[in-house]
């Protein structure tokens, strides 16, 4: 199961990449969470997300949990795109004492996925 998005990306920003792509994609080998560097098991569904941003193609793996947090705390807390990608780990740590919620839940999301949440979105 593969699923795309490739209009825009999830965070309305003036100055984003020129190019965007965010797709959900089964792990045929164990890849790395940029947010949270738990591992994404084989069989284990995760986000792959690509664009150019000022001229670096770059390339991002997300677990689900992650993509949920970062876009959660991007659209509903903040209301603007105010963690880059690989930055959960740094905004969570800047922010813990005011939201101890918030390290709560990057605990969880650096559990391995299990059962039937592994298998599909």
């Amino acid at each position: 199961m593969e699923v795309e998005t490739l209009a825009t990306t999830w965070c309305d920003i003036t100055d984003g990449p020129s190019l965007y792509r965010e797709r959900l994609v089964k792990a045929r080998k164990p890849q790395k969470c940029c947010e949270s560097n738990r591992v994404i098991s084989p069989g284990e569904m995760y986000w792959r997300i690509t664009g150019l941003w000022d001229n670096d193609f770059l390339s991002f793996t997300q677990s689900q949990a992650a993509y949920i947090m970062c876009r959660y705390i991007n659209r509903h807390l903040l209301g603007v795109c105010a963690i880059p990608f690989g930055g959960l780990r740094e905004f969570i740590t800047e922010h813990e004492q005011r939201e101890p919620v918030l390290a709560e839940w990057f605990k969880a999301i650096q559990q391995p996925a299990k059962g039937k949440e592994a298998d599909h979105a």
